[in-house]
């Protein structure tokens, strides 16, 4: 994608009311995307068609939709530049409604962890899951804890040994739904260097994690 293409547009369709996950990867410059309903399904973006999400960060950094229960019929996706020439994995995928999202764009970078990180964000319908990336830099035992619920979320930790940024089996190493409002925890002995990343999903809530 540049300067003599400057923007790609995508389709799929829904046979039944399901969460819309798409994962915009590999960028070496800024691109952005954008998830629209083809409300008279003619297969182009009309000004009728509603914008259900998009992901604008800065720079090369990854782009992620995380829609939740999006109802039967045909939707587009267009991906666009925002400055410089760049290449760009696109992941598409549709999970139950509310199911956790298969797909691991790295929406914060934490980076190499040590000692204690505090962050706060949300989910909800129009976000279903937030993704951390991080390292660890040596060997010993991993605590998260997820607090300051006022509904259902979830919280699971990923080896993604084969770094596709998508979840397969044997890849979730720890898991907490505790249900409802609850606070979720997760404690897990990892090893030096090892890449992981954390997806959070379902309902409407501020996070501390």
């Amino acid at each position: 994608m540049g300067s003599s293409d400057t923007s790609d547009l995508y389709s799929f369709s829904l046979a039944s009311t399901q969460d819309v996950n798409q994962a915009l990867t590999g960028l070496s410059s800024d691109a952005d995307v954008r998830l629209y309903q083809d409300a008279n399904n003619n297969g182009v973006i009309d000004s009728g068609d509603p914008l259900i999400g998009s992901s604008t960060y800065g720079s090369n950094h990854d782009e992620a939709i995380n829609a939740g229960s999006q109802a039967a019929g045909n939707y587009l996706v267009q991906v666009y530049q925002y400055s410089g020439d760049t290449k760009y994995d696109l992941r598409l995928s549709a999970t139950n409604d509310y199911a956790p999202s298969n797909i691991l764009p790295a929406e914060v970078e934490v980076g190499n962890l040590s000692g204690t990180r505090n962050f706060s964000d949300w989910v909800g319908t129009t976000d279903t899951a937030d993704v951390y990336h991080l390292i660890v830099n040596s060997t010993g035992t991993f605590t998260l804890n997820m607090t300051g619920l006022s509904s259902d979320a979830d919280v699971r930790l990923i080896r993604d040994t084969n770094s596709n940024s998508a979840v397969e089996p044997g890849e979730v190493i720890g898991i907490s739904q505790a249900g409802g409002s609850s606070n979720e925890s997760i404690t897990a002995s990892l090893t030096a260097g090892t890449t992981l990343l954390r997806s959070i999903s379902t309902a409407a809530i501020p996070i501390i994690t």
